[in-house]
């Protein structure tokens, strides 16, 4: 069975959120009501437990199948190193978005030499509550132009990053994993597909 990358990790989902959150009965209770045979009882919920561990590890090794031919398919295609690329682009937009967030609390060269007068000046008075005051005045060191060319380096990776996950979708869609028989088969008999 062929299936796109996208319906294969919906696949490996299912098989998490269907039939491995299910368990397995290590336990099994008799209602003293019923008249049974004890023996009998035993014997079908052993089997039972028995049944539900084997399946649920047959569950674990189909899951792994699946994710090894992801893995496997994510490489041969290209999207592990289109997902790299994707990566360090959102890193590059953050550097570039801090420029740009931290240029909005600029300050003109006269309001920072305002308020360094203004500093030395209370400095000098020798009040008590500036006497363990800092002496230095923050500003944003940032130019203008770089500001301009920060702006511009946001957009343009935002784009880059527009791109990958565009490619990201198109690939995810479009390449396809060959599913083996005995795993389609475990699929099958789990309601998984």
């Amino acid at each position: 069975m062929k299936v796109s990358l996208k319906e294969a990790r919906r696949i490996e989902r299912r098989i998490q959120e269907k039939a491995l959150r299910k368990g397995y009965p290590l336990r099994s209770s008799l209602n003293i009501y019923d008249h049974v045979s004890v023996q009998n009882e035993v014997k079908k919920a052993a089997e039972a437990a028995e049944a539900a561990v084997i399946n649920t590890l047959d569950l674990i090794f189909t899951r792994s199948k699946i994710r090894r031919l992801i893995q496997i398919t994510n490489e041969n295609s290209g999207i592990n190193s289109l997902i790299a690329k994707r990566e360090k682009y959102i890193r590059i937009l953050s550097v570039w978005e801090d420029v740009v967030g931290t240029y909005a609390d600029v300050q003109t060269v006269q309001a920072i030499k305002g308020g360094l007068d203004t500093k030395l000046a209370r400095a000098q008075n020798g009040t008590s509550e500036y006497s363990a005051a800092p002496n230095k005045v923050e500003f944003v060191a940032i130019a203008p132009e770089f500001n301009v060319t920060a702006e511009e380096n946001v957009q343009t990776t935002q784009r880059n990053i527009d791109n990958c996950d565009d490619e990201l979708l198109a690939l995810n869609a479009l390449t396809k994993i060959e599913i083996p028989s005995d795993v389609y088969q475990t699929l099958t008999k789990n309601g998984v597909v």
